[in-house]
């Protein structure tokens, strides 16, 4: 009589045909399992014929309701063990948390981190506590987009689209790695923004927001010579904003009136690492701030001393004292860039040594930083084009 073949615990068949199983060993005359459970479906047309797909949990129950989930989308053809992912259920702040690490360790520069951080934690601010990075809809982040500004001043379409390019980044990838399987953020559409203004200053400018920070001094007796060093250096070097923010002391040659960006710290592009000449003002700048700096730590501490200064309260104060000054332009920290640079090309400078020295492109140079003062290019074709020369004096019928 053939011997009846015991009952596996750590098997058991689906009502579509297809089981889930859990590897185990024997241990001391017992069945122990470990790793998690295994949906394993079978088509003898495929290779290979059995497939296994990872279901992530170790309990039976849960694996049992994953697997039905995923035998009834494999059975409407929206799923395919062969070619999809499995999707591991893994909290959204979790999934964020390690999307952000792999970031910032495959070069993405660190402000850039910094505002998927922040994107993102809010786009989990206005979930239920603990959801899973799969569970979250389009209409989660409809509905989180919706809720971006103030009623009494709704978020730009400019804004909208960034924070939709940050969760859709980070779902992009939730998807690439099994977390999710599909983008929610993927259908939304967006308002058009428009073209985006990348306003300057002028020296003019520069000195009435100065006069404008001096003056609020003044009235409140709370320096404020933090936010003028910054502007000052920021204007005077045309680094930028992120690359100023994370300038360190060991960048510094103040014999040399020079600092080294990309020194202790990534860049965006290769050509950002350079060295930038430092005169004016702006040397001033770091030779007062080198007497009383302690350490090798960043040349422009923030609030709490040590830190890097933050990136929000930087604009918001800058942003303040632009408009104090009567300054009818979008002001942000990278006007202190542009302002750099439209000052450089307005002076003279040739359009590659400008391109060098500010870590871009020649193109992006034309582009962005091209604000030619019309009087000024007048006389520079006045300068190439004014003396007729004797041969078209001839030519125009004009007297020698």
């Amino acid at each position: 009589m053939p011997k009846k073949r015991s009952h596996n615990p750590y098997r058991e068949k689906l009502p579509d045909g297809s089981v889930i199983e859990r590897e185990y060993h024997i241990q001391v005359g017992k069945q122990v399992p470990y790793g998690n459970w295994k949906w394993v479906c079978y088509d003898a047309f495929r290779e290979p014929r059995r497939k296994k797909v990872n279901l992530y949990v170790t309990a039976k129950s849960h694996a049992i309701s994953k697997a039905k989930k995923y035998a009834a989308a494999y059975e409407l053809g929206t799923f395919d063990p062969w070619t999809d992912p499995a999707q591991r259920e893994v909290s959204l702040v979790q999934a964020v948390e390690t999307f952000l690490k792999e970031k910032l360790a495959g070069g993405a520069s660190p402000e850039t981190v910094e505002t998927d951080k922040y994107n993102l934690g809010r786009l989990s601010g206005s979930l239920r506590p603990n959801i899973h990075a799969g569970k979250v809809g389009t209409e989660h982040v409809e509905s989180f987009l919706k809720g971006l500004g103030k009623p009494s001043k709704p978020a730009s379409a400019s804004y909208l689209r960034r924070v939709h390019a940050s969760v859709r980044h980070f779902f992009e990838w939730a998807v690439s790695n099994g977390l999710a399987r599909s983008n929610p953020a993927a259908s939304i559409s967006l308002p058009s923004a428009a073209p985006s203004q990348r306003d300057y200053i002028t020296v003019d400018e520069y000195e009435a927001i100065m006069d404008a920070i001096e003056a609020a001094e003044k009235e409140s007796g709370k320096s404020r010579a933090w936010l003028k060093d910054w502007i000052a250096f920021g204007f005077g070097t045309g680094l930028r904003p992120a690359e100023q923010k994370l300038l360190q002391w060991r960048a510094v040659r103040i014999e040399e009136r020079t600092v080294r960006v990309g020194v202790g710290h990534r860049v965006k592009t290769a050509n950002s690492a350079r060295v930038v000449h430092v005169s004016g003002e702006a040397l001033h700048v770091l030779e007062r701030r080198r007497q009383t700096s302690v350490g090798r730590g960043y040349v422009f501490n923030g609030a709490k001393g040590d830190d890097p200064v933050e990136d929000r309260y930087l604009t918001k104060n800058i942003q303040r004292f632009a408009l104090a000054a009567g300054v009818d332009k979008n002001v942000v920290r990278y006007s202190l860039r542009h302002g750099f640079g439209t000052r450089m090309i307005q002076t003279g400078t040739p359009i590659f040594e400008l391109a060098k020295t500010m870590g871009t492109s020649v193109a992006m140079i034309e582009k962005h930083y091209g604000h030619l003062d019309p009087k000024r290019m007048a006389a520079h074709v006045e300068r190439a084009y004014g003396d007729l020369s004797e041969g078209a004096r001839r030519r125009q019928g004009l007297p020698p």
